[in-house]
């Protein structure tokens, strides 16, 4: 099962450790002015494998990552920043709801 879509408006690196994950990536295109609505424009989708290490950089943090293949998959995620105080996003790429998140839940 995929992640929400979400951001983490800050930069981070992420590590695929064991297994194959399939990672969507999106930016946002709209000017920003409803907090609640964003459309996002399909940037990447790739499939990463152990060793590989990619970086997200806000605002092109948008992401989704899903295990693929038959083993299980584990990655290391280093994000700069506090995310129990930070202020996040998860979005519905169909619709262009935007729910705001603050801390670890999403």
């Amino acid at each position: 099962m995929p992640t929400p879509t979400h951001d983490h408006v800050n930069w981070g690196l992420i590590g695929v450790c064991g297994g194959k994950q399939l990672t969507t990536l999106h930016e946002r295109v709209d000017d920003g002015s409803n907090p609640d609505y964003a459309e996002l424009t399909l940037l990447e989708h790739r499939v990463r494998e152990r060793g590989e290490v990619h970086a997200l950089v806000a605002p092109r943090d948008i992401h989704t990552i899903e295990t693929v293949g038959d083993e299980p998959s584990y990655s290391l995620h280093v994000i700069g920043g506090n995310l129990t105080r930070s202020h996040r996003h998860i979005f519905d790429v169909e619709t262009g709801k935007v729910t705001h998140v603050t801390g670890q839940r999403m």
